[in-house]
């Protein structure tokens, strides 16, 4: 049932959809065009916690409050399987951080590469 869901519901939070009819109209325009829907990716191997537990590289796992592919409370039982992950929640923001919130989105990731310059 999840699939049937508009795109948008799915994918922006519900205070972006409602504060910014501007950002999410040119949001769903760009969604139309791009191949995210029509792309399935293939795994040459089964994704397991102990894969996971195998990362030694600092990773960047982030997530918006309103994510409803990857919420909060997921995001933090995968960064417990990866001793080497960094977890931001952006707040006000769903599965689209990046364009719902770039400012904090930006910040973050800015911070973990400052974080972790070789």
């Amino acid at each position: 049932q999840f699939n049937t869901l508009p795109v948008e519901f799915k994918e922006l939070h519900p205070s972006y959809r409602a504060g910014n009819p501007a950002g999410m109209a040119e949001w769903l325009r760009l969604s139309k065009e791009s191949l995210v829907e029509k792309i399935t990716p293939t795994r040459p191997f089964a994704l397991t916690w102990a894969r996971l537990e195998s990362i030694k590289t600092p990773t960047l796992l982030m997530t918006g409050d309103g994510d409803l592919y990857t919420p909060p409370a997921l995001l933090r039982m995968q960064a417990s399987h990866m001793p080497h992950a960094d977890v931001v929640i952006i707040k006000e923001a769903g599965h689209c951080s990046n364009w719902e919130q770039p400012a904090a989105f930006n910040e973050a990731v800015l911070a973990f590469i400052r974080r972790h310059k070789a």
